[in-house]
């Protein structure tokens, strides 16, 4: 079990927008069994996003009712999302965020980077706003939800250099920022033919984060 008390750091700090949250999932050596994600700063009362087993749910909070309540009451997706975003978010690239977001975007989809986010990736993905995430690096806490709202809506989260779907087998500890990784660059998509598009692009862009100048 994984849990992330403050996802969106530099948000919440800065104040700078409402895409922080509190989140925590379940997960194995090969899946992620379920996750739970509170946007306390988004709409009025805050909002939820739930992926689990039966699918997945995103909507607003109501504080006059419990919360398993709000949720159970939500529309519950699942197999596939009817949606036409093109729209991938973009991080980890270091200073080369907004480059790569420019080559997602000369590819024929349209890359984001962290700067342009209207909110959170999780949301924004489970409601159809966006298609995917390209990430380099992707830590342990937070990325694994984006890997069970894709292959619930009928998407995958893969490696670049190989197309497998990620496994939690493999870590490497970030002595920099103090976390867990996995290794290599991850292509996250509800859209399958959107990940093909990203593993072309992406496959040969070199996997270690910290490059040595």
């Amino acid at each position: 079990i994984a849990l992330d008390p403050i996802d969106g750091t530099k948000q919440y700090r800065d104040q700078t927008g409402n895409g922080y949250a509190v989140m925590l999932h379940l997960r194995s050596a090969e899946e992620v069994l379920y996750s739970l994600v509170y946007l306390p700063a988004q709409g009025p009362y805050g909002s939820w996003m739930e992926a689990g087993p039966d699918g997945v749910r995103v909507g607003p909070d109501d504080l006059s009712r419990p919360a398993r309540t709000v949720l159970d009451a939500m529309k519950v997706s699942s197999g596939s999302i009817e949606t036409d975003s093109r729209k991938i978010y973009l991080i980890g690239f270091q200073k080369k965020d907004v480059l790569r977001a420019e080559q997602v975007t000369e590819a024929g989809l349209e890359g984001v980077a962290p700067e342009a986010m209207p909110g959170s990736i999780y949301p924004l993905m489970a409601s159809g706003e966006f298609s995917g995430s390209l990430i380099h690096t992707p830590n342990v806490y937070d990325y694994p939800v984006s890997w069970q709202i894709a292959t619930a809506l009928g998407g995958d989260s893969v490696w670049v250099q190989n197309g497998k779907t990620v496994n939690f087998r493999e870590m490497w500890m970030d002595e920099r920022a103090d976390m867990l990784r996995l290794p290599g660059i991850v292509a996250t998509s509800t859209n399958r033919e959107h990940l093909k598009v990203l593993v072309d692009l992406a496959r040969d862009w070199s996997p270690v984060r910290y490059e040595q100048t």
